[in-house]
């Protein structure tokens, strides 16, 4: 019977470089599926090459390793296979360089498809206690990334029963507890044969592919809000609230975090309507992956009903008004997101032209129709408008009163007025 080892308690994994927070290389064999889907991700800083060792409870005989290369935007594009042993001595097994659209490889005894890469040889992978796999090359500028893992084998011929008997039996309990990795659940026929029918149908279920354009680039994450920035980038509301906090800590504004260029009323974030609608199509279909269950609402709490509504002995006619005052309000939330992505967009329905909008502003003391085409106005305290060249006159003759209203000003009050 073959058996995925790559589950804690069947192995132990360490790595040599420093890792990302949440995407730490024991997600790769955490029984616990939200922690598994976020997979394995090094620091922002850390450069190819990044080495994960696997280490069994008991000699190995290995099939096969499925490696899935891809988290979020992060791309690992070169995989390198080992074999240690006891005086850590280190053997190749398989070797392979991928390219951009592959997003699943596979090191296995004999060659079953594309993307598989065959063993050095027929026995490489035979008695294995520690397995090394190295990670030296990357798509772009990406760090090293490790979505999956899967290692099917058997024990060795020169494991101890029990020993074997206690590995098969963890298997079975993580296999019937329901495993975390989806591509498990497609496992060899043994295996399958093994287990009640009901089992056998849960094992099958198939995995739910998430579409790129739903994964934060940032936070490598399912988007709930997506908002889309001037530089052209989706990211998610959350990620960019946290951005904002950090950014106010180091005494800077609000800014693209992709240009660093800060936001304005012409240039700032908007809500992605049309990928929002996608996003929250695909949530409800697949509303059963547990992926899917952890993630916040977006639509706001359940409304309850205030106390009062339960004392009144008329119950239908408080159910009617309750669910009235709940739709008003679900009336005005979409009439204000509405607006807001509205907001700023040209109006081709309005009548009035944008000339006749503008104020016709002329010169109080000469009253010339002909200086209302000048541009260059400056206001009295009394709010009365004169043109530069009554201004000039006025000054020259000392005259400081207003031909409008009479009132005496000075001509260090005087402002500019912008037409």
């Amino acid at each position: 019977m073959l058996i995925n080892f790559a589950y804690e308690g069947l192995l132990t994994v360490e790595c040599d470089c420093l890792q990302l927070d949440g995407h730490r290389v024991t997600n790769l064999v955490n029984v616990d599926k939200t922690k598994r889907a976020k997979g394995f991700l090094a620091d922002r800083f850390i450069k190819p090459p990044a080495n994960i060792t696997f280490t069994f409870k008991c000699n190995v005989d290995i099939t096969k390793v499925i490696l899935l290369p891809r988290v979020g935007s992060q791309k690992s594009s070169g995989f390198e296979i080992f074999k240690v042993f006891k005086n850590q001595t280190i053997v190749s097994i398989a070797q392979s360089v991928i390219h951009d659209q592959c997003e699943r490889v596979e090191f296995s005894r004999q060659v079953a498809g594309e993307n598989t890469v065959r063993f050095c040889s027929d026995r490489a992978g035979e008695r294995v206690r520690q397995l090394r796999v190295r990670i030296f090359k990357t798509s772009g500028s990406t760090v090293p990334a490790l979505g999956g893992l899967e290692i099917w084998g058997r024990p060795s011929s020169n494991v101890p029963e029990h020993i074997k008997n206690e590995i098969i039996d963890l298997w079975k309990s993580i296999i019937l507890r329901g495993p975390n990795d989806q591509k498990d659940r497609s496992v060899s026929e043994d295996t399958v044969a093994s287990l009640p029918p009901t089992d056998t149908r849960r094992v099958l279920r198939q995995e739910v592919v998430v579409p790129e354009e739903f994964v934060d680039p940032i936070s490598c994450e399912i988007m709930t809000i997506p908002m889309t920035l001037p530089s052209g980038n989706i990211v998610d509301l959350s990620t960019l609230e946290k951005f904002y906090v950090a950014e106010t800590k180091l005494g800077r504004g609000r800014s693209d975090p992709f240009t660093g260029v800060l936001f304005s009323e012409q240039s700032k974030p908007v809500a992605a309507v049309s990928l929002k609608a996608r996003l929250d199509k695909f949530l409800l279909e697949n509303c059963d992956d547990p992926r899917i269950k952890v993630l916040p609402r977006t639509l706001g709490k359940k409304l309850v009903a205030p106390w009062s509504s339960y004392s009144s002995t008329n119950t239908s006619a408080n159910q009617q008004i309750f669910r009235g005052e709940s739709s008003n309000r679900t009336a005005q939330s979409v009439d204000q997101l509405l607006t807001d992505c509205l907001e700023g967009l040209p109006s081709y329905i309005d009548e009035t032209p944008p000339s006749s909008k503008k104020l016709k502003v002329g010169c109080a003391k000469c009253l010339d129709p002909s200086s209302s085409n000048s541009d260059t106005f400056f206001k009295l305290p009394c709010q009365h408008t004169v043109c530069r060249k009554c201004l000039c006159v006025m000054r020259q003759n000392s005259s400081a009163l207003c031909r409008e209203c009479d009132q005496p000003f000075g001509f260090e009050s005087i402002e500019r007025h912008h037409v």
